[in-house]
Formats: structure tokens, sequence, C-alpha cells
């Protein structure tokens, strides 16, 4: 079975390029934000980025060290990135914002969740967790894996990567572009082999 558990190039939430509104939230109820809304980066480069566990610790220290990440998904949108950390405690749902490279708070949103006492998302609280430690513990960063995807098409770029679960294996799903081609490489989060390569040419149309 598949399931995305982690990184996603496509945001969810919305960001403005150039502006200092980058944030708005995206649950429902009522939701308090604090933070600093500024971006620091103009461009692209996960060499220079912290890793998950890093944004990690940092997401939690923002919500006061309190409650348990159900999800951290690194964002990007016209070359700024910045990790999107879901943290739950008790009837109320946070959700931090990091900076992928300097890994200071951006915003944090905290939203009431009081159905979660009635449905049976209680149930999944352990997997929750225990998913959060196998993204957190991956041994391949997402700049390995870029680099890794980058050799699978000459002269390409990154639009895209993903860290997915599939059959209980943490597996990076990176799209990359040139001016020919693109391609789906992906690549074993732990061990860095390259599981398959799917490539076909655009259509810019």
């Amino acid at each position: 079975m598949k399931k995305q558990v982690v990184l996603s190039g496509v945001l969810a939430v919305g960001l403005i390029a150039g502006g200092t509104a980058i944030f708005a939230a995206s649950n429902t109820g009522t939701a308090t934000t604090t933070g600093n809304s500024e971006v620091s980066s103009s461009s692209f480069n996960p060499d220079t980025m912290i890793n998950f566990g890093q944004a990690k610790k940092a997401a939690l220290k923002a919500a006061g060290n309190k409650g348990h990440i159900d999800d951290i998904d690194l964002e990007r949108y016209n070359n700024k990135a910045f990790y999107d950390v879901e943290i739950e405690q008790g009837d109320k749902d946070v959700t931090v914002y990091i900076d992928a490279y300097t890994g200071k708070t951006l915003d944090v949103f905290t939203s009431n969740d009081d159905d979660d006492r009635y449905d049976d998302d209680r149930y999944e609280d352990d997997d929750d967790r225990y998913e959060s430690e196998a993204i957190a513990s991956v041994k391949l960063s997402a700049a390995d894996a870029e680099k890794i995807a980058k050799k699978q098409l000459s002269n390409s770029k990154v639009v895209q990567i993903e860290l997915d679960e599939d059959d209980n294996r943490l597996q990076y799903e990176v799209e990359v572009v040139n001016s020919k081609y693109e391609a789906d490489v992906e690549i074993d989060a732990n061990t860095g082999k390259v599981l398959s390569v799917d490539k076909d040419e655009r259509d810019d149309d």
C-alpha cells in the first residue's frame, strides 16, 4: 500500500513570491497566527537546507515542546522552500512553518480539533508517531536525492520532490526536466538505490 507521508513540491498553503504575506490559514475553525513571514532565501539550494530532524526540533520548540508530529512537508515555490510541520496537541492542531534554510519559525497556526474526540483518528496516533520517527531518521537527505535524480537526466533541474511510503519502504519520488525530456525517478530513501526511472518527451503545449 502506498502512502504519501511527507514531501511535496506542490504548495498546500499560499506562498506569494516577492511579498511579505506568505502564509494563509488552510484549516477551518478558529485559527491564530504568530511569527515572521519573511523568507530568507531567493534561490533553491538543497545543499544548505536543514534536515527533517532539525525542522522537527524547531517546530516542536515553536509549539512549546508539546504534542507529537503528525506530518512534515518540505514545500517550495519560486525557489523558496519551507517545512510545513503539523503537530497534534490534544484537541488542538498546530501547524508550524519553518524556513528550510535558516531553521527560523515563519508562522504558527493553531486551530481547535474537537472532532478528534469522536472519530477513528484517535486510534491512529501510534501509527502517526511511528511515521514521524521514520521520516526524521531517513538516511538520504532531500539534497542527496536530488543529486541522484539529476544524474538520470542530463542538464536537468528538479521541479518536484516527494517522500512517500510504499509497502513499508520510504522512497523519494523526484521529477526532473530538461529542454526535451521529463523524468520521474524513484529512489530508496535509506540506501540511495534508484528503483525506477520513467522518462518521457516534454509536452509543453
